[in-house]
């Protein structure tokens, strides 16, 4: 999910979807900036200790609660509320996942942001394939919806299929992944003790006029950062068996394939635990920021194939 919220996990933007991705620089406290976008190949890193991990996803399913943490004009904002339910099951091959997100802001002028998503994605456990079926609703503005599917080759890169809105065709460039391949390698990365390194990630949000996105495609850099051990136990936690783990603190700037401006669109600070469920998630979008708080979990079973 890390995405992720998918994904981390995985929403990119306040009108679109929580997505989880990554792209590159030293990071050394220093605030981000835009740099050119390569991607760090778990298979080819050297290091040592700690040695590689392969990231196991647990299926599951969870929901946050969403609540307003920061108003950047101090009193543009009434309320706000919301909630982000997310599932990950697996059947054969293929991962599924199902995120429903409701977000609802009252303004102080009386104007009312009320805004419905749903994302449906399949991505093959190879991460060579990718289905994605996205549409979003915001009260008074309409809606749109995102259907096509998606070919990685290693050689030429990942080629994508739109359906809907309208039927085209585009080619990434090499090194382009899948939000869920991109949640395995922050957690891969992460157990080998990088604490930076970057993607590019095609979610299939596409020619949205709301979010700005252009081609589907996000860059977004990403640190990983030591988090504190809980005390005592958390019973939602050890109820879905993680007992006893620390998750990695995961901070994450992203930014849409048509940004100048060498800021982030939008930053996300989550904590993250090694079988890809999200304890807790921050969005931030410049003007106003929201904490997902994890409220249900319940681990999902593994289907069986026809």
């Amino acid at each position: 999910m890390i995405h992720m919220f998918k994904y981390t996990v995985y929403m990119c933007v306040l009108f679109g979807a929580l997505l989880f991705f990554v792209l590159s620089a030293d990071f050394k406290g220093e605030k981000v900036s835009k740099k050119t976008t390569y991607a760090v190949d778990v298979k080819n890193t050297k290091d040592s200790k700690p040695e590689a991990v392969k990231a196991e996803l647990m299926p599951h399913k969870a929901t946050y609660r969403l609540e307003l943490v920061k108003d950047a004009y101090g009193d543009a904002i009434r309320s706000l509320s919301g909630s982000i339910s997310y599932e990950l099951t697996k059947k054969c091959n293929d991962w599924h996942t199902v995120q429903k997100t409701n977000l609802t802001i009252n303004y102080k002028n009386d104007t009312v942001f009320d805004m419905k998503s749903q994302e449906s994605t399949t991505e093959s456990e190879d991460a060579k394939t990718y289905n994605f079926s996205l549409e979003r609703k915001i009260k008074g503005l309409g809606s749109l919806k995102i259907e096509g599917s998606a070919v990685k080759n290693e050689d030429n890169g990942v080629y994508v299929n739109f359906s809907k809105p309208e039927k085209k065709s585009k080619l990434f460039p090499r090194g382009t992944i899948f939000p869920l391949e991109h949640t395995k390698r922050v957690i891969e990365l992460a157990s080998l003790g990088k604490d930076f390194f970057s993607y590019r990630v095609f979610s299939g949000w596409v020619d949205d006029k709301a979010s700005k996105a252009e081609d589907g495609s996000t860059d977004v850099s990403a640190s990983v950062m030591p988090a504190k051990k809980d005390s005592g136990t958390n019973k939602l936690l050890a109820n879905a068996g993680i007992v006893d783990e620390t998750p990695f603190s995961v901070h994450m700037a992203s930014y849409l394939n048509n940004n100048t401006s060498g800021q982030p669109d939008m930053e996300v600070d989550m904590l993250i635990f090694k079988n890809g469920v999200i304890k807790s998630i921050k969005l931030d979008y410049g003007v106003f920021a929201v904490l997902g708080t994890l409220e249900e979990l319940e681990p999902a079973k593994i289907l069986l194939c026809d």
